[in-house]
């Protein structure tokens, strides 16, 4: 068997790259009171990753993922986070959510990484997570080696730091589960596989690599009959064979789908996480009067079902920087429901117009617009300034299909937005009520009749010239009388 490599200094930045293109970076986090192991410049980290990245060669045939390095060896980041190991845990289901907001607030943002964490600390929920973009967008996948870590189903001890292999020629459970969760957040299982099963997984068998089900996961496979997600011949569903991220780089490599959301998402503070378990509803100061909103206590149960503790439903999206190329509607498919709060603060640059589409369609059969026309209201001759309002309107020509539905003509106000000022719209959709407040200035509201029941998504589109989302916020609401 190989030796582990020699020790390694401590780096606690990511140093310069040997390779360009789509990577791996591997890390080493700890809470700020957790037991240092020196899994880094041990060289136990860099043995786990070339493991498991040695074992997907040999089943794919030579292909493997490229890894982030630095003079020739795994580049491995230590990351030590302010807050304790208790605190962390408490997050649960929403660790995950956490971690990337903590690694985004100590800058590792790298659009072309995909960042395996090793995580010392305590995990109460799950032994690993991960992204599954686009319905849960993220750049982390995370394997929780903390001592005291287990999974809350079956209520199973994780696998603890010392049980990370020994030789880059043996692959064990806690390398197999690191490349589960990677695996996950570059998008796999696709739906779209025809062994789909459990939000990401495959139920071809216990053997299989991404399987998930009532029999005792034992992986020893790379897709069971290579029809899911490895070699499955089918152009029109994500395949790890064309990932961006394999070495030798495929013909025709393509990003994980929704990879620019992923890129986005800024994570969840724990702070905020916290908050939202500990409060039994929000209320909410709209102009001059108050709005009780709703909170989901049960949110997190539903996270939880998923392994890599994530679906569309979730308490909260917090997405910053998504560009608005011009002239193309941008959906943002982790963002669903027809019960939410949106807040999105968006950069127009020199746009006339943006537009923000609430209970969509997949195919737009339904939509409510949403646009905001710049400049184009009445202009202030009483001061003399020459300055023009702008019109906000909520549109509902589109929102439903259903034969005896009337439309009715936009509702349109004005409002006056300055040249250097950032468009806010803080948007309320309760079911059959969209309200939308823009810039705590002007508020229009209007009664619609979805009559698909896939009418649920968000889209933006910017006319003529790029824009930006510059952050966006998402929680999904339930009644309070539930």
């Amino acid at each position: 068997p190989s030796s582990p490599p020699p020790a390694a200094e401590r780096a606690t930045a990511d140093r310069p790259d040997d390779v360009s293109g789509y990577q791996i970076h591997a890390m080493y986090v700890l809470p700020s009171d957790g037991d240092d192991s020196e899994l880094d410049v041990r060289g136990s980290i860099e043995t786990s990753v070339m493991a498991f990245n040695s074992w997907l060669a040999q089943q794919s045939g030579g292909a493997h993922l490229r890894l982030d390095t630095y003079h020739g060896r795994l580049d491995v980041t230590f990351l030590r986070l302010e807050a304790g190991d208790d605190a962390l845990a408490t997050a649960g289901a929403y660790l995950l959510n956490v971690l990337q907001y903590e690694l985004k607030a100590h800058g590792f943002d790298d659009p072309h990484k995909l960042y395996a964490v090793y995580y010392g600390g305590r995990s109460e929920w799950a032994c690993g997570y991960g992204a599954w973009p686009p319905s849960q967008p993220g750049t982390l996948a995370v394997r929780a080696i903390g001592p005291g870590s287990y999974h809350r189903d079956p209520g199973a001890p994780c696998w603890t730091g010392d049980q990370l292999t020994p030789s880059v020629d043996d692959s064990r459970y806690l390398e197999f589960g690191m490349l589960h969760e990677m695996l996950h957040t570059m998008g796999f299982v696709a739906e779209c596989a025809p062994s789909h099963a459990l939000a990401g997984h495959t139920a071809d068998g216990p053997q299989d690599l991404m399987y998930s089900g009532p029999e005792t996961w034992q992986p020893a496979a790379l897709d069971l009959g290579r029809d899911d997600y490895f070699q499955h011949g089918n152009p029109d569903c994500p395949d790890l064979a064309r990932s961006a991220f394999l070495k030798p780089l495929p013909q025709g490599a393509q990003s994980p789908v929704g990879w620019q959301q992923s890129v986005a998402r800024k994570g969840t503070s724990l702070r905020d996480i916290r908050y939202y378990l500990d409060h039994a509803l929000t209320v909410v100061n709209n102009g001059n009067r108050n709005m009780q909103v709703f909170r989901v206590v049960d949110g997190a149960e539903r996270l939880a079902t998923g392994v890599h503790a994530g679906d569309s439903k979730v308490l909260l999206q917090h997405f910053e920087g998504v560009s608005l190329p011009a002239n193309q509607e941008v959906v943002l498919d982790a963002v669903q429901g027809d019960a939410m709060e949106l807040i999105a603060e968006i950069d127009p640059g020199a746009a006339p117009l943006v537009e923000m589409n609430v209970l969509r369609s997949p195919g737009r059969e339904e939509y409510t617009r949403i646009a905001l026309f710049r400049d184009r209201g009445m202009a202030d001759r009483v001061s003399g300034t020459g300055l023009r309002q702008s019109l906000v309107t909520i549109d509902s020509s589109y929102s439903s299909c259903a034969p005896d539905v009337v439309s009715r003509a936009p509702e349109t106000a004005p409002v006056f937005i300055a040249a250097d000022e950032a468009l806010e719209l803080r948007v309320f959709v309760d079911r059959s009520v969209v309200e939308v407040f823009v810039n705590g200035r002007q508020c229009v509201a209007v009664r619609v009749y979805p009559d698909r029941d896939d009418s649920l998504g968000v889209s933006f589109r910017s006319q003529g010239v790029d824009g930006e989302i510059r952050s966006l916020r998402a929680w999904q609401m339930r009644s309070i009388w539930q």
